[in-house]
């Protein structure tokens, strides 16, 4: 793979120069593999993307892996703020 594949033209008016006020409120694109499919969807929802299989795991588990992404998400955000 290579790095010039991510290279594309972003219209300013779509570039997030500052988080939403509401992280929840945040957006996120979603890809559905099978069919190459785009949906836009809020951050808020990203629970229902995850596999079955992972919702029946341990509920001490899942917590814990749903706290280090959140933890890990925060981490980015905050990092993109100091631009």
């Amino acid at each position: 793979m290579k790095l010039s594949m991510f290279k594309f033209n972003l219209p300013k008016e779509l570039l997030a120069e500052h988080p939403a006020k509401n992280r929840e409120d945040a957006r996120m694109m979603v890809l559905e593999r099978s069919t190459g499919k785009i949906y836009h969807k809020k951050f808020k929802d990203v629970i229902n993307y995850f596999d079955d299989g992972l919702k029946v795991v341990s509920g001490t588990y899942l917590l814990i892996l749903l706290v280090k992404f959140v933890l890990a998400i925060n981490s980015i955000l905050e990092r993109m703020t100091v631009w």
